[in-house]
């Protein structure tokens, strides 16, 4: 048996299940009017290279403030960037 795979599952399908347990608890307990903890968990995805859920949060914070310029500025950055795979 190879070591990354137990009872049929992957590392990596088991990161992918833990990171989006954590995500729906993110989701749990952030208010959607919370744009500082918001735009500083984008920040936290965008440096961990994780585009698409920093995009994600930035677009939540600026639906709810459209003249966050800090979030407006992030996103055109990471919208520039090549997703990473």
């Amino acid at each position: 048996m190879h070591a990354g795979i137990v009872w049929g599952v992957s590392d990596s399908d088991r990161a992918r299940e833990v990171f989006a347990e954590f995500r729906r608890g993110v989701a749990a307990q952030i208010s959607p009017n919370d744009v500082d903890t918001r735009r500083g968990l984008a920040e936290a995805y965008a440096d961990m290279g994780l585009l698409a859920e920093a995009i994600e949060e930035l677009q939540k914070v600026l639906a709810v403030a459209p003249d966050d310029e800090a979030a407006s500025t992030l996103l055109r950055r990471l919208s520039d960037k090549p997703a990473r795979r």
